[in-house]
């Protein structure tokens, strides 16, 4: 099986952001409110945690989530799965991409970075 179209995008991080800090911030409270060490050695004790657990815990959450995304939507792995949104086999009556594409980039309406339907000029307004 091809994975290299696969895209979990920021989803891990995200994850893994919300569970460590709801971990990890409550313990370190844990740890002022018994020991009380000094700011800097918190920056330092946290800082080494949370890069181990983030290093240590994102690739398996990133397969973990490309293993949900195969089981649920098998559809998404399949080698063209791109190739539907551009090119239309189903004449259903919606344009595909390259048409709202043409559509929108190319007529008498269309001067470079500016659409003369837009510009509002003073003897249309009455």
């Amino acid at each position: 099986m091809d994975l290299s179209k696969n895209d979990s995008a920021d989803g891990p991080a995200v994850f893994l952001i919300f569970i460590l800090g709801f971990v990890v911030v409550p313990l370190a409270l844990a740890i002022d409110a018994w020991l009380s060490p000094p700011l800097i050695v918190h920056a330092i004790i946290w800082s080494i945690v949370l890069l181990g657990l983030t290093v240590g815990m994102l690739k398996p959450l990133k397969s973990y989530i490309i293993y949900i995304q195969y089981k649920y939507r098998p559809d998404m792995m399949e080698d063209d799965q791109y190739e539907s949104v551009l090119y239309d086999d189903v004449d259903d009556g919606q344009p595909t991409l390259q048409e709202e594409y043409h559509d929108l980039y190319s007529g008498d309406d269309y001067i470079g970075d500016m659409y003369l339907d837009v510009v509002d000029y003073p003897e249309d307004w009455g």
